[in-house]
């Protein structure tokens, strides 16, 4: 879907009608209903605060089609995000300055 804006420039003591064409695009929502366990469930896939549940539910389907296809480096996967969050969790990581540091990149 596309709007059209119309824009009046004054140059010159002359009056020009600029037409901007600038896409604009719209997301269809819908509201679904699950139980309590089931968005409590969701919440422990947040790896942020204010993760939205449509990025917690395409997660989620992403990883049950990658099960599915590949189970077996599915859980190789699985058990890696895990580590990683307990990691995190327990403050072992470096911050974006450390990061660089080490990469030898002193100009960011």
């Amino acid at each position: 879907m596309k709007s059209c804006s119309v824009f009046s420039i004054l140059s010159d003591g002359k009056a020009y009608k600029v037409y901007l064409s600038i896409p604009t695009y719209t997301m269809s929502v819908t509201t679904i209903k699950v139980r309590t366990a089931t968005k409590q469930a969701l919440d422990t896939l947040r790896e942020y605060p204010g993760e939205s549940y449509d990025r917690l539910v395409g997660k989620a389907v992403h990883i049950a089609k990658t099960a599915k296809k590949e189970p077996k480096l599915s859980q190789a996967t699985i058990r890696q995000i895990e580590e990683a969050r307990e990691r995190f969790t327990r403050g072992e990581y470096y911050t974006e300055d450390q990061a660089w540091k080490i990469l030898g990149v002193d100009d960011v």
